[in-house]
């Protein structure tokens, strides 16, 4: 390989990380990404077979006998240039020739080993090739020549007119930085202790993990979820605006006899709503769950036809949090209370950007906000549920929010939409399956954006902002729109169809609503 080959034998006593711990720790540090281009090699004088093929097993690329040959180690340098030159050292699982099993903890231990192996396969499958994290070429917020560009996307992000799609890739990185490095001073996150590279690495990683060829679904989309949703806590005064000089979160309703949802939500709550918002999409194929149960595709086999990209979005987030070190309550096992409550608030949040579900989420924010108006409501008493209905229907708002931003970034929006449907169609046509009304341009843009915000998105806003008043500035939004938009189907007529008119807006999720009417 260019530059050559550098071999380091490690010693270690059994007082220290010893044998398969060392093992162990070394090939977790790789996956981390914290080690790189290091392939761990077992040298060793047990002469065991069963203890060599367990080394291997647990993820040696070889096991040399001590003392090492020198036409032996002539030929180590082969392993770098096998395991650079194959797609991935995970693709395929190391299986033992002789599989024997003294106990049950040996049994359990290849099982898990096998379960990594699933998981990490099935998201190498779907999401982009992670290159190394370029930690030191990361955007910075704290030099002198950056606090004037950090200043002006402050400004950006406490603007509801806020254009990701005007925005470099590294301001991109910059505004994801910047709400969750503003985020984790709220005075419960403070525990979290996740150090500046931590943040830094996994942020990389969620970037790296979307598809960059994908119009619609991609980080660009990402940052705009995240944005709406910081909005949104901030105009409920949960999170501090970036630029108040003083922060005191809104005290509990003054009124004993009433609560508000914004009562029932942590900060904890806050911070796992920002991390679903910027993880809900990750790895995206950028084809819907029809047409990956349509197409009979695994992942829709393994999730049963049920939230197919929803599930997989959340197992990819918490696999990039594993292996980059984002460890939250790391003070507790992982079966503790506050991150087992943290994870049921992350997977409810992102499994509720399912369209599919979308009636149904309306249908429980309205039955919520009549026991909201109850004297006799006590939301304790099904805190967790409730808390769930709140945070959906947040996150819900935030993903179709493009409909409901001023008309020019609304269009946009619509520009690299088009592009994706379009490229879907394509797929169909070419597999042979039913090819969806908005794919082949079979329905006007401007009635299919009529019709969403008339049977999707006005709803869900109206009955949000019922529940939640500061979320009420919306509406208006959603009416201007929708006349916009009525207006330009009168100049221009029923024969401006989607596939060939770019020069409107539509919403990511409407090929669902019109499929399933259909």
């Amino acid at each position: 390989m260019e530059g050559g080959v550098s071999l380091s034998e490690i010693h270690t006593k059994k007082d220290t990380l010893y044998g398969l711990e060392l093992l162990r720790y070394v090939n977790l540090e790789i996956s981390k990404g914290t080690l790189e281009r290091v392939i761990p090699i077992v040298c060793s004088f047990n002469e065991n077979s069963d203890f060599m093929l367990e080394c291997l097993n647990k993820g040696a690329a070889d096991y040399l006998l001590k003392p090492i040959r020198p036409e032996v180690a002539k030929t180590i340098f082969l392993h770098v240039h096998r395991t650079y030159t194959s797609p991935s050292r995970s693709t395929e699982y190391p299986r033992s020739i002789i599989r024997r099993f003294s106990n049950l903890e040996d049994r359990l231990d290849e099982i898990f080993t096998k379960d990594k192996w699933l998981t990490n396969t099935i998201i190498q499958y779907y999401t982009p090739s992670l290159s190394p994290l370029d930690i030191p070429n990361f955007p910075r917020l704290n030099s002198a020549s950056e606090i004037e560009r950090t200043n002006i996307l402050k400004k950006k992000l406490t603007d509801w007119e806020f254009d990701s799609h005007k925005l470099s890739e590294d301001d991109l990185m910059r505004c994801v930085v910047i709400i969750f490095e503003h985020a984790m001073e709220l005075d419960e996150l403070r525990e979290l202790s996740i150090s500046t590279d931590a943040l830094h690495r996994f942020l990389l990683a969620i970037r790296q993990a979307y598809h960059d060829s994908n119009p619609y679904h991609n980080f660009t989309h990402a940052v705009d979820v995240l944005q709406a949703i910081f909005f949104f806590l901030c105009e409920m005064r949960l999170l501090p605006s970036l630029f108040s000089a003083g922060y005191n979160r809104r005290g509990k309703s003054s009124n004993k006899q009433r609560c508000r949802p914004n009562d029932l939500l942590r900060d904890s709550d806050v911070f796992a709503l920002l991390l679903a918002s910027i993880g809900h999409d990750v790895g995206h194929p950028g084809v819907n769950n029809d047409f990956l149960i349509q197409s009979q595709t695994p992942l829709a086999q393994l999730y049963n036809d049920k939230s197919v990209l929803e599930s997989f979005h959340v197992m990819t987030l918490f696999n990039l949090m594993q292996k980059y070190g984002f460890k939250i309550y790391e003070s507790e096992p992982p079966c503790e209370t506050k991150y087992s409550e943290f994870r049921k608030i992350v997977v409810n949040a992102i499994l509720a950007t399912d369209m599919q579900l979308h009636h149904k989420y309306v249908k429980d924010i309205k039955e919520q906000k009549s026991r909201f108006e109850s004297v006799d409501f006590n939301p304790s008493q099904k805190l967790e549920e409730e808390k769930n209905i709140i945070i959906g229907a947040l996150i819900k708002c935030a993903d179709i929010s493009n409909t409901a931003r001023p008309y020019h970034i609304a269009k946009s929006w619509s520009n690299v939409l088009l592009q994706e449907f379009t490229c879907q169609g394509d797929l169909e046509r070419k597999l042979g399956l039913p090819v969806g009304p908005v794919n082949d341009g079979r329905v006007s843009q401007p009635d299919s954006q009529i019709g969403f915000i008339d049977f999707c998105a006005m709803p869900l806003f109206k009955s949000v902002s019922e529940l939640i008043p500061e979320i009420g500035f919306t509406l208006n939004y959603l009416e201007v729109n929708r006349k916009t938009w009525s207006d330009k189907k009168e100049t221009e007529g029923d024969n401006c169809s989607l596939r060939h008119n770019s020069s409107s807006g539509n919403n990511s999720e409407y090929y669902l609503f019109i499929y399933l009417v259909s």
